[in-house]
């Protein structure tokens, strides 16, 4: 699984979101504008930075349990 097309690779990014991350049972990857959360990968390491260790698993509160929520209803003006 490749989630390093998901990290910042912007040399003014911060340095803890060039490479992915895992907390908990989850395994994160993000650029700071977008974030990809998937199962565990177990070679990825734990995050030791403060700023995302309750950051990034707050993106993910109250998602449904298979991790889908419906995109709402745009309407279309003809």
């Amino acid at each position: 699984m490749n989630l390093q097309q998901f990290c910042s690779r912007s040399e003014f990014s911060r340095p803890y979101l060039e490479q992915p991350f895992s907390i908990g049972e989850w395994t994160y990857a993000t650029n700071g504008h977008i974030c990809v959360r998937v199962p565990r990968v177990a070679d990825i390491p734990d995050a030791t930075e403060e700023k995302i260790l309750k950051s990034a698993p707050a993106l993910f509160e109250g998602m449904p349990a298979d991790g889908y929520k419906p995109l709402p209803r745009i309407e279309i003006p003809d």
